[in-house]
């Protein structure tokens, strides 16, 4: 048997369960309209509807309002709400009735007058737009495939040369050469994570102020965007009768309502620039091989350790991989960044395809 102590310990564990999975979400949350307004007049950009005929406010500005478990919401309006237009998304959340009832009429209305308006396009006019506006996809990707980058970020890689004489004994110390050795040894790998920490440092810094690689792009794409929309409203005004314009201004809407994967920097971070760094010091500065370049002396059986030359080989070691770094690490960042960019571009020509290459 259960006891009701038992129950209550579940629960509270399980709230607290549910709260560290939401993060900081649980603070975003609306379950009465008091919450709601609050959250609202404290420039919350993102709230979660959690309660039901919660008013939403039809101010402009921008606000996510996403709904958990689907709840209902009122829409205080006697006409259609221009959503996009005042800042407002609305996503797994249903109107209220009377809301609803506009919404429907407004479907109805528009799938009537785009069925009307299909019948006076013929499959020429549909071939015709569709090859003139192709155009614009494969000169934008040409154009991103030819963007290079023009900044010269080598500053970031300034690393400091290692001095054999902060780290080389000196003195003679250890009553045995293996004692001299494993000092020796411990002398090394102090070095090694030395420059492991610049250049650690040195790329992540590098990392965050690649930003600007996607501020960039993403102008680019924007431009893009605008470009295709004015070449489509162009075309259709030149090329087509008032009376079939509306089915094009239709598939407008329709064509750029796709939704674009969300263009954030995933390909490398700042945690991978430390795994690939350290890799690739792991290959290049075995501490094996440099302990066969660290000389031994010893002085009435006392031995001391010298390490100049094998401080000489990870200094020289380490300008060789900065200077392949300066050469790689943009690009290969870049490269990155540009992927995400051709990738919506392919998206949103796949769309375009599905929609006008036939009608």
């Amino acid at each position: 048997m259960i006891m009701a102590n038992d129950i209550m310990a579940k629960k509270e564990l399980f709230a607290k369960m549910m709260a560290d999975s939401m993060d900081d979400r649980v603070q975003k949350m609306a379950f009465t309209q008091e919450d709601l307004n609050e959250l609202y007049d404290n420039g919350e950009e993102e709230i979660y509807i959690c309660g039901e005929d919660l008013h939403i406010p039809l101010k402009e500005r921008v606000v996510f309002y996403l709904g958990v478990n689907n709840p209902t919401i009122v829409i205080d309006s006697d006409e259609l709400v221009d959503f996009e237009t005042l800042g407002i998304s609305i996503e797994d959340c249903l109107f209220d009735e009377e809301y609803s009832k506009l919404v429907f009429a407004a479907e109805e209305d528009y799938e009537s007058a785009m069925d009307e308006a299909n019948d006076e396009v013929d499959i020429e006019q549909v071939s015709m737009f569709y090859e003139s506006m192709k155009e614009y996809f494969s000169d934008y990707k040409a154009e991103m495939l030819d963007i290079g980058i023009s900044e010269d970020f080598s500053e970031f890689f300034e690393i400091e040369e290692l001095d054999p004489s902060d780290y080389n004994s000196g003195e003679y110390d250890y009553e045995t050469k293996a004692k001299a050795k494993l000092a020796c040894k411990a002398a090394i790998t102090e070095m090694i994570s030395e420059v492991r920490y610049q250049l650690v440092s040195a790329a992540k810094e590098y990392v965050s102020h690649t930003s600007e690689y996607y501020s960039e792009l993403k102008h680019s794409f924007d431009e893009f965007i605008s470009d295709l929309s004015d070449a489509y409203d162009s075309s259709v005004e030149s090329d087509y009768d008032d009376e079939v314009e509306a089915y094009w201004l239709g598939k407008k809407k329709e064509f750029f309502s796709v939704v674009f994967p969300q263009m954030n920097f995933a390909g490398i971070s700042r945690e991978d620039v430390e795994s690939i760094i350290s890799k690739a010091l792991n290959k290049r500065l075995l501490v094996r091989t440099l302990l066969q370049e660290c000389d031994y002396d010893d002085d009435d059986d006392y031995y001391c350790f010298d390490l100049e030359s094998a401080c000489d080989t990870i200094n020289s070691e380490i300008e060789n991989f900065v200077s392949e770094l300066e050469d790689d690490l943009p690009q290969q960042i870049y490269s990155t960044y540009r992927g995400v960019f051709l990738r919506a571009l392919e998206i949103l020509e796949s769309r375009f395809d599905e929609m006008f290459s036939g009608k």
